[in-house]
């Protein structure tokens, strides 16, 4: 289309409805014709926004309009799965997105997402929650997934840009004396005992005792040799693998006094052979099941109190659940009255 002076446009054009409102259709790198989503009230705005379209591939800028027209849920699920998460990581991702971003974000598109919804999202999750490490978890993950989508090209900016609203302040953890933790060994019965000590005199994760075979303990130089681990998953079953970090596999020097209790373990609880798991439960399996065994136990701590734990689900080739057994520890430990 001709200017005023009878010139013909470099790019794109400007042209007058019936309304008296404006356009300006152009040709994108991609061969497709594009036009604004609204018309505009002015020959100069119709104007300024083709200039801007024309500016936009020389500085890079320039995407599809409906480049970001992919549902976020569709997009965010695969974001997970593209990515070579540990499992406890990978659980905690579509946790995340399941609770907290979905719900809200999950029927938008990629482009519809904007800092301003983003900045009501995390108020309202503040405001009905309460929970500030959780929403501080899923707006890092949210920001994860968008500077992804800027790479893609989905959308040209982030929206995630409130300072600070990934940071996370958790209360320091109170650490049990040794009086608390041997009470709750002892409160915990005999099979579980050195579970609890190994745990705090070792120190070892849970998902560190859940990998322990009896080939990796040497009781006359009481050495325990960690070597994987083993995280249970949000569906209750366990996961081996690898240490949290190369710097995970490691040989613990245990305390003395642990001598007769790490002998006892082995002759009485531990499986038979040098690849037998070091902490099994004791309850037998279901119609001859080897895979779905249950039992349940009440633990009475010495305040006077019981505490019921969640369900030990246990197979002879998986451990019941240490890392419930070791949450239950530092959750009782500094209540304990000894």
């Amino acid at each position: 289309m001709a200017d005023k002076k009878g010139r013909r446009r470099r790019f794109g054009a400007v042209r007058q409805y019936r309304s008296g409102s404006w356009t300006a259709p152009y040709l994108a790198p991609d061969g497709e014709r594009v036009r604004a989503d609204e018309a505009f009230e002015t020959k100069k705005d119709a104007e300024i926004w083709l200039s801007q379209a024309d500016a936009d591939p020389s500085r890079g800028d320039w995407r599809a309009p409906d480049a970001g027209a992919v549902n976020f849920r569709v997009y965010a699920e695969k974001w997970v799965d593209e990515r070579e998460l540990a499992v406890r990581a990978e659980d905690l991702y579509k946790h995340l997105l399941r609770l907290n971003l979905l719900p809200t974000f999950g029927a938008l598109d990629s482009d519809e997402i904007t800092a301003p919804r983003v900045r009501e999202w995390r108020s309202e999750r503040l405001r009905t929650t309460g929970a500030k490490t959780t929403v501080a978890k899923a707006y890092r993950l949210l920001k994860g997934i968008f500077e992804t989508a800027v790479d893609d090209d989905l959308v040209s900016r982030n929206p995630c840009r409130i300072k600070g609203a990934g940071k996370e302040s958790a209360a320091e953890r109170r650490v049990a004396t040794v009086a608390q933790v041997d009470a709750l060994a002892d409160a915990i019965g005999i099979r579980w005992r050195l579970m609890v000590h190994l745990g705090a005199y070792g120190p070892m994760r849970p998902e560190e005792l859940a990998g322990l075979r009896r080939r990796d303990v040497d009781p006359d130089n009481l050495v325990i040799r960690v070597r994987v681990a083993e995280p249970e998953r949000t569906n209750g079953k366990r996961a081996p693998g690898e240490t949290k970090s190369d710097a995970g596999v490691r040989a613990v020097v245990l305390p003395a006094f642990l001598r007769k209790e790490v002998r006892q373990h082995l002759a009485w609880f531990a499986e038979k052979g040098q690849d037998g798991l070091l902490f099994v439960g004791e309850t037998p399996t279901r119609s001859g099941s080897a895979t779905q065994p249950q039992g349940s136990t009440t633990w009475f701590v010495p305040s006077g109190r019981s505490t019921t734990t969640t369900t030990l689900r246990t197979t002879k080739r998986s451990p019941p659940a240490p890392g419930r057994v070791l949450m239950v520890r530092m959750w009782c430990a500094p209540r304990l009255q000894v």
